[in-house]
């Protein structure tokens, strides 16, 4: 998912933190995995047979952020099944990328991105 600072705003003048970012990513993960488990198990399905499990990457470019999501139930009321969603620490791709004498230069790049978004990739193949 792309997060970008100028079109994803609040109804107030305040930018948007990183909490709303994770609830924001949250809820669409949520989505997405209710909506998986409805085309596997049938629209009728509560607990679930087996757990759906989305990753998703949350990034506007010079920052990601990673996410896990475990669905185990669509039934809000049973306190017994649990859904989990698991948030990894926030990563910079880069402190300062730019031109200089027409050539790009980058600065403080971070390889840890690339190498936990094809971790991601490897899980989800």
């Amino acid at each position: 998912m792309h997060y970008d600072p100028v079109r994803v705003r609040n109804k107030t003048e305040l930018p948007v933190t990183q909490s709303q970012i994770f609830s924001r990513t949250l809820i669409k993960t949520y989505v997405v995995a209710a909506s998986c488990a409805r085309q596997k198990f049938g629209s009728s399905v509560k607990k679930l047979p087996e757990p759906v499990t989305v990753q998703c990457i949350q990034s506007d470019g010079k920052n990601y952020h990673f996410f896990v999501f475990q669905l185990n139930s669509l039934d809000a009321n049973d306190v017994s099944v649990k859904n989990f969603w698991y948030p990894l620490s926030p990563l910079t791709l880069y402190e300062k990328a730019e031109y200089d004498n027409a050539r790009p230069v980058v600065e403080g790049y971070n390889p840890e991105v690339f190498r936990r978004i094809f971790a991601f990739y490897r899980n989800g193949s």
